[in-house]
């Protein structure tokens, strides 16, 4: 009798990964297992979170993929997505750009969602996406804003008392999307190196995510204005390693 052939391992296109804000300040982004990170950038028109240079950092530095997001607030559009370009100028083709579509922001509609994304699109060049619940997902018609960009879902059996680390759950079937490309599947998770909660995201494939950073800068190095601070992006790859550091007009690089 021939041998039974072994189970074929996980596809290498799924990774795991969580998303901070200035909560998780005190985490060390390098140490806490994941294959990505997204990090809170803005939130209306007047929100910078003031430690998402240094969670790059320590993400970048480790070698993950890093996603930044914007928590939107009722207002203008346009401005907001102005708002959040200038913030994360320095990391432009180099993380994935998010649109956080929860609490006060979805009495706004689709539409005021599908001006910030086209604005961000528009002033990057790159493809950002949108994060939602079930709820939020099926309360209004997204034809147009499925069509042109990836859904970060959050959602799912026991999302708020999961108490563990990473699993690979049931992958959502979704309107409009049909599967999201990242599910945010608790936001109770336990993460080695982290004595906090944290979420805990799933990754369906990481072409995608790459094709949303877009083209790398020939260029290795990145300068650009943000109000009034310089912000200088340096990267460089070392025998295969790769180095970042950012670098805030007149201080020391963060680290």
């Amino acid at each position: 009798t021939p041998t039974p052939a072994p189970p074929p391992p996980p596809s290498k296109s799924i990774a795991f990964g969580i998303d901070v804000s200035s909560h998780q300040s005190s985490a060390d982004l390098g140490a806490i297992p994941s294959d990505f990170v997204i990090i809170k950038a803005t939130e209306d028109d007047d929100y910078v979170n003031p430690y998402m240079h240094t969670q790059a950092f320590e993400a970048l530095s480790a070698g993950k993929r890093v996603g930044f997001y914007h928590f939107a607030r009722p207002g203008s559009a346009t401005a907001q997505a102005r708002y959040f370009v200038n913030t994360i100028r320095p990391y432009i083709n180099r993380a994935t750009l998010w649109l956080d579509w929860e609490a006060n922001a979805p009495t706004q509609g689709p539409g005021w969602a599908k001006t910030w994304l086209d604005t961000v699109a528009s002033l990057t060049g790159t493809i950002p996406g949108i994060y939602m619940n079930g709820s939020t997902v099926n309360g209004c018609n997204w034809t147009s804003v499925a069509a042109k960009y990836p859904l970060w879902y959050a959602g799912g059996p026991n999302y708020s008392s999961w108490g563990k680390s990473y699993t690979d759950p049931a992958i959502p079937s979704l309107r409009y999307w049909g599967q999201p490309l990242i599910h945010q599947y608790t936001e109770d998770g336990r993460l080695p190196g982290y004595g906090g909660k944290l979420d805990l995201n799933r990754l369906r494939d990481r072409t995608t995510w790459d094709r949303m950073v877009g083209k790398v800068p020939t260029n290795n190095e990145n300068t650009t204005t943000i109000g009034d601070d310089e912000v200088l992006f340096i990267y460089t790859e070392r025998n295969g390693k790769k180095e970042y550091k950012v670098l805030r007009g007149g201080f020391y690089p963060i680290s």
